[in-house]
């Protein structure tokens, strides 16, 4: 590999210090002069018509100065899947319900007032009259002739999504199949829970032009989506993107807090701000779909895999978000890590009276590959086959093109799984069902999804400007959203090693929508490949600019030269050099104008086409990604057979990261990853008594703490991929995937338990080994 002087060096982030110190401003620091404070009424009812709203003493209350309702806002609903041919009823959701409510939390009025008290006092004083409508809790009794129609605008009632993979001749897998196994298993809801909730702070001038600032992975988005809602040309519209204190998805949807701060500016012309409660984040924001899954697999005595069959319902709860995506990605990430030659899946997302689920860190792929690593799993055990090598004479090899016209180009599967067997001392610990257990599962995903499917044209899917400065220092400006997962260092480290210079001269300005250039966000794992890219790019322009200038100085040809740590020399003479400072005030004197470069990226085009259909519409040449992570994950824990209660004590964890651009970094995304998923594996599930919330603090929904925290051990497989900035993957979204079914594997192995519905209970294991009594 060879040696960088920036790349691959463990490194604190760009904005470490700003952090520690407290300089850090997040949304809801912002004050502005003359600000208001904004606050919602949400529904008390899971269906109901909305028949009147009398806001006339909420208006009259001292220190009001504006209250909304769904008459306010544009006929315009938001979604996510815009790009033609996507049907117009996939814009589901309204910032403020126009005509029905449609789960207990939906946004039916706001107020802006002079503090959060008067705001809090006007809520209980505007008077809403509902019709009480017919409700439907349960996704399979939704799907029933007669079930209340929550969306009368969908054309398949109640499913709101069908999604459909079929490869290769299935039936005749299994029949060819020596052995074959099928299975059931159930997810829960989970909530995304950022420290930093839903936050918005809109300043409206007379002028026509609105400055809001967000919690949000996604500016661009936002900035179409409350333009639309207010009526407003989407330049007049600016997203600025402060520090973000966590996301996972939650913050990829334009939710109702965004456009309704900026409707009420435009009200009163004053700045208002409105942050979610903890209370709202968790009822009324987006979450992860519960799924019921029926898994079947065909193989032969040898273990290698024949068939697999999928089928999945999909609990949307009221709204669209990003579930078609989920549910595509439910099925398509079964692709891998393993080879299936017939493979088929069929979902349905269903649409309930329950707060809506989207995007959530690996979502789709997290409950799927709980349900293919499980039936791997148990296949094994009921064949006499060992687990880890039953994963790895089924590997996906470099080169491959999947039966889903993945193009699979760099793989470290059979290595991660090869050091986390090794570390945990995995042979010596296997089989024994002493109480304490081992278990192994594997990943895969993609490194930024290659399809745009928000924006009708849009220039590129990400871009970097670049402008050098006098002092030898450069700017870069980036779409990008960092959320704490070090994005803008990962850029400003690509950018520094390939211009030459410094991580400290690089300065990164992201996520502004009228002085960075487009980028579609921050979410399916795709920054550092399509960011870094283009960063990459922009970066190779400048030295390239750079080089042409200095080659005079030098009295050589610009492929001679080399660049390091701010200096530009002839290979192999380092003494004979320029400074970039020099170079770059040598370019002002001949050109007499700035140094500004720019780069793009857009993926690579797949030449395989997947039958894919969504939603009805059969999707061809789909180039899922331009790069696919893998990992393994292996786990040691204590069950105790008297309480049931489950004690992870280790975690070893690698992940197929390609290149490490910043490997502590990367450790740090293994590590919070880890952590995530411990807690949708044993702790976190919010609760519904029907259509009411059980679950509306930190009390009632239990995040793992500090305390029950197992040691974690990130190991690093570098495989150099040709489509990432130096060779880079995705570190994101692939590393929360393995985690649970490493989890209920290694308690099968305890105490012969298999947990298939989550999360992990004392009560499950206790009924699970009340029944092999």
């Amino acid at each position: 590999m060879q040696a960088h002087s920036v790349i691959g060096k463990s490194t604190t982030r760009v904005d470490v210090k700003e952090k520690a110190v407290g300089e850090a401003q997040y949304t809801g620091d912002i004050i502005l002069p003359k600000m208001l404070y904004g606050n919602i009424l949400h529904s008390p009812y899971a269906h109901a018509r909305i028949l009147n709203i009398d806001t006339g003493k909420a208006k009259k209350l001292p220190g009001i100065k504006a209250v909304a309702t769904g008459k306010d806002i544009t006929d315009k609903p938001h979604g996510l899947i815009r790009t033609p041919p996507a049907p117009l009823f996939l814009r589901d959701k309204f910032a403020l319900a126009k005509d029905k409510v449609r789960f207990i939390g939906d946004e039916v009025a706001a107020v802006a007032a002079v503090d959060m008290d008067t705001a809090e006092e006007a809520l209980e004083l505007i008077k809403v009259e509902y019709e009480e409508l017919p409700a439907v809790f349960d996704p399979l009794e939704a799907m029933k002739p007669g079930a209340p129609i929550i969306h009368e605008s969908y054309p398949g009632g109640n499913i709101s999504t069908d999604g459909h993979f079929n490869h290769g001749d299935v039936e005749k897998g299994f029949k060819e199949s020596d052995f074959v196994f099928e299975e059931h298993f159930e997810t829960q809801y989970v909530c995304h829970s950022p420290l930093e909730p839903h936050s918005a702070v809109a300043n409206y001038l007379q002028s026509g032009e609105l400055t809001i600032w967000l919690s949000t992975q996604t500016p661009f988005y936002d900035q179409t989506g409350i333009a639309e809602a207010l009526g407003i040309p989407v330049t007049k519209v600016r997203v600025i993107k402060p520090h973000v204190g966590g996301a996972f998805g939650g913050k990829t949807d334009t939710l109702p807090p965004y456009p309704i701060a900026a409707l009420l500016s435009k009200m009163t012309g004053r700045p208002v701000k409105v942050v979610h409660t903890r209370e709202e984040e968790l009822v009324c924001t987006s979450r992860r779909h519960p799924i019921y899954i029926d898994q079947k697999i065909g193989l032969k005595k040898d273990g290698k895999i024949v068939a697999m069959e999928s089928r999945a319902i999909l609990d949307g709860g009221a709204y669209f978000s990003f579930g078609p995506v989920t549910t595509v990605i439910f099925g398509g990430f079964q692709n891998g890590p393993y080879e299936i030659p017939n493979f088929r899946y069929d979902g349905l997302r269903i649409c309930t009276n329950k707060p809506f689920c989207g995007a959530m860190r690996g979502h789709g792929a997290i409950q799927a590959k709980f349900a293919m690593e499980s039936i791997i799993d148990i296949a094994a055990s009921k064949m006499g086959i060992d687990q880890l090598e039953i994963r790895i004479i089924n590997a996906i090899k470099p080169g491959v093109v999947t039966a889903g016209g993945f193009i699979v180009n760099s793989t470290g599967h059979e290595e991660c799984i090869q050091k986390t067997q090794e570390k945990l001392r995995w042979k010596d610990k296997w089989g024994k069902h002493s109480g304490t257990g081992v278990g192994i599962a594997a990943n895969f995903f993609l490194s930024g999804a290659a399809i745009n499917f928000f924006f009708d044209h849009h220039p590129s899917h990400s871009a970097v400007i670049i402008e050098a400065n006098e002092d030898g220092k450069f700017t870069l400006k980036t779409g990008t959203s960092d959320l704490g997962q070090g994005s803008m260092t990962t850029l400003a480290m690509i950018a520094a090693e390939t211009i030459g210079v410094t991580l400290d001269d690089i300065r990164v300005i992201a996520a502004d929508t009228i002085t960075t250039p487009i980028d579609m966000g921050s979410y399916s794992s795709r920054v550092t490949m399509f960011g870094g890219n283009a960063s990459l790019n922009a970066a190779q322009e400048m030295r390239k600019t750079l080089f042409e200038i200095a080659a005079d100085t030098l009295e050589a040809n610009p492929e001679d030269l080399e660049a390091k740590e701010g200096q530009i020399f002839v290979k192999g003479s380092p003494d004979k050099s320029v400074s970039h400072a020099e170079t770059i005030n040598l370019y002002f004197e001949k050109n007499i104008q700035p140094l500004i470069v720019k780069g793009h990226y857009n993926p690579p085009p797949n030449p395989h086409s997947p039958d894919i259909q969504i939603q009805g519409m059969n999707i061809d040449a789909v180039n899922a990604s331009p790069a696919y992570s893998f990992g393994a994950q292996a786990v040691e824990l204590d069950v105790d057979k008297e309480t049931g209660i489950v004690k992870v004590k280790k975690i070893i964890a690698a992940h197929d990261c390609g290149t490490a651009i910043n490997p502590q970094a990367v450790e740090g995304q293994i590590e919070g990853g880890v952590s995530m998923s411990l807690g949708q594996a044993l702790t976190e599930d919010f609760k519904m008594d029907k259509c009411w919330p059980m679950t509306s603090s930190f009390l009632d929904y239990k995040l793992p703490t500090s305390m029950d925290h197992p040691e974690i051990e990130s190991m690093l497989v570098q495989t150099m991929d040709v489509n990432g900035p130096y060779g880079a993957k995705e570190v994101g979204e692939g590393v929360n995937i393995p985690t649970i079914p490493a989890i209920t594997n290694a308690i099968y192995d305890a105490v012969g338990v298999r947990i298939k519905d989550l999360p992990v209970t004392p009560e499950k294991i206790l009924n699970g080994l009340g029944e092999k009594i």
